[in-house]
């Protein structure tokens, strides 16, 4: 289970309202400042999160959702798309994105529709430099609950717990968005573990084995001890 904590503020969804933007995308104290995109056409969801790596603390900046009317046509929506995350990212400044790929087993006209959305965010986190983290919704899912077939309700009520809000952030495509950045914010801490495994010896001073293999292991040996 992922170890985070949150600041215990509440603070309200919108579609649009944006806080004052911060003076430098890279914040004293190693603060990085994470996007979460739920990519969609009628609806995109966003959320921000300050996470300290120093004691791994996620604190909630903003969330909300930008919504393109049904009738448009679909040059128009996805113009409205690009041009509001354009904008979101510009007064808000972060410095990665994380964005939920596409996962539709059966319905190919959803993933389809899905994608042009999809494809419009990508556009506007490259046009304005941002790294890019893209997950999966199960890999979303194992990072907040530690199961990554772990219900839709679960994952927003860890969002919550973990950000330390009083209620669930609505609409459902922001709480995903957060938990997108949150899932990003899990895997630093992993990837730092990764890399310090891979720089370690033997003590014939030969590479140890595949240090994902071992991590793995230490966690099913952790979760054994628990049970």
């Amino acid at each position: 289970m992922p170890q985070f904590q949150g600041d215990g503020k509440r603070h309200d969804s919108h579609d649009m309202g944006l806080m004052a933007p911060p003076a430098d995308s890279n914040r004293p104290g190693g603060v990085l400042r994470v996007l979460g995109i739920d990519p969609g056409l009628a609806d995109v969801g966003w959320g921000l999160i300050d996470w300290r790596e120093r004691d791994r603390r996620a604190s909630l900046v903003d969330y909300g959702v930008i919504r393109t009317p049904a009738g448009a046509p679909l040059p128009r929506r996805l113009d409205l798309i690009y041009t509001g995350l354009t904008q979101l990212i510009e007064r808000t400044r972060p410095a990665v994105a994380a964005v939920e790929e596409l996962f539709f087993a059966k319905n190919v006209k959803t993933a389809m529709v899905v994608a042009h959305g999809r494809a419009a965010c990508l556009l506007a986190t490259a046009r304005e430099g941002l790294e890019l983290a893209e997950y999966t919704p199960l890999q979303i899912k194992q990072a907040l609950t530690g199961h990554g077939r772990a219900a839709k309700l679960q994952v927003q009520l860890m969002v919550r717990a973990v950000l330390g809000l009083a209620e669930v952030p609505r609409p459902d495509h922001a709480a995903d968005a957060l938990a997108a950045a949150l899932c990003h914010a899990h895997s630093l801490g992993m990837n730092e573990k990764v890399a310090r495994a891979r720089a370690a010896t033997g003590a014939d001073g030969n590479p140890l084995e595949d240090p994902r293999k071992l991590l793995l292991a230490s966690m099913r040996h952790s979760r054994g001890r628990r049970r």
